[in-house]
């Protein structure tokens, strides 16, 4: 064997952490890379997540405005059949009664109003 001095002893433990040095160096540089493509695949997903709930947001105002609009209209149409319904009972009174103008007149009178007045 070749003789083992203390310098040959100090290079090779100095060989030994040097090694040590560089392995640990890789392990953290590959947890370094591991822990950027999660964070970068999280804020991805943050991402994807605010596109969809804005895309919600805004098909519930959409909804939430064609339903009001819808209960516009339904009282509108609901006010309508009132007053058509009325004409047709007046119509009836008269043709049964045969004599009841002035109620038909009435009635003309305030579908006539009614048509004017409305929206």
């Amino acid at each position: 064997m070749a003789d083992l001095t203390v310098e040959s002893l100090r290079t090779f433990i100095l060989v030994l952490i040097g090694l040590a040095a560089v392995i640990v160096s890789i392990d953290k540089g590959i947890e370094v890379v591991q822990k950027w493509r999660g964070v970068k695949a999280r804020q991805e997903r943050e991402q994807a997540e605010e596109r969809r709930f804005t895309t919600i947001e805004n098909r519930l105002a959409r909804c939430e405005t064609r339903l009001e609009q819808g209960d516009a209209k339904f009282g509108s149409i609901e006010e309508d059949s009132r007053h058509t319904l009325m004409v047709l009972n007046a119509m009836l009174m008269h043709f049964i009664s045969g004599n009841d103008h002035d109620r038909l007149k009435a009635v003309k009178n305030e579908l006539d109003t009614y048509m004017t007045s409305r929206r």
